[in-house]
């Protein structure tokens, strides 16, 4: 895996996860690379529509040698511990903390080798998203994810409002800079309004 990675270099592509001996190769196409987009949009234009500190990693490699894994997800984010990540130049989490919440984008395979590394490493919340839909996993005390009905890090939205926006048709003839905007006007009117004066 640590020789891929080097031959790899900053490419990106393939995305690769590691588990337990087991290096995973994903190329993922347009209509997963859609998804991940406007995910990593939704994500962003919530957190600055609500003056919420947050941290773009993207799909940073996180991995822990004695845990045996390593993962890259569609995307990833620190929410509540930006200062402790705010100056760095990477990521090692040795002494950084794991991101705050990661998401899974799939299609054509499993998502359970991702969420498997993400629980190894300490990730507090995963989504996945499927073509079923969306779900929140969260760590529990006893280290193990459960399916919850909302998400820590933004508790006012729900599951199925986030995929109706990702998947959402741009206006006709429109492009997404026309649902950038719609989702923008969405914060201020509909969310903004839901959480209590002085906790947005």
């Amino acid at each position: 895996y640590l020789k891929m990675l080097r031959i790899r270099g900053d490419r990106g592509r393939p995305r690769m996860l590691y588990l337990d001996g087991e290096v995973h190769l994903m190329a993922p196409g347009y209509s997963h690379e859609r998804d991940k987009e406007r995910f990593g949009m939704f994500v962003v234009e919530v957190a600055v529509g609500l003056d919420r500190p947050i941290i773009m990693a993207g799909s940073t490699t996180y991995r822990r040698r004695k845990e045996d894994a390593a993962v890259e997800p569609d995307q990833s984010y620190y929410l509540k511990n930006v200062d402790r990540v705010r100056n760095n130049k990477e990521i090692k989490l040795k002494v950084d903390p794991p991101p705050d919440l990661s998401i899974e984008v799939v299609y054509s395979n499993s998502a359970a080798p991702a969420v498997e590394v993400s629980r190894r490493l300490g990730v507090p919340e995963v989504w996945v998203c499927d073509e079923a839909g969306l779900t929140f996993h969260v760590l529990g005390p006893d280290g193990q994810y459960l399916i919850s009905a909302t998400s820590p890090a933004f508790p006012f939205l729900s599951a199925s409002e986030i995929v109706e926006w990702v998947r959402k048709p741009a206006p006709e003839q429109g492009s997404d800079t026309d649902w950038i905007r719609s989702l923008r006007r969405w914060v201020q009117e509909t969310i903004l309004p839901r959480i209590p004066h002085g906790e947005a």
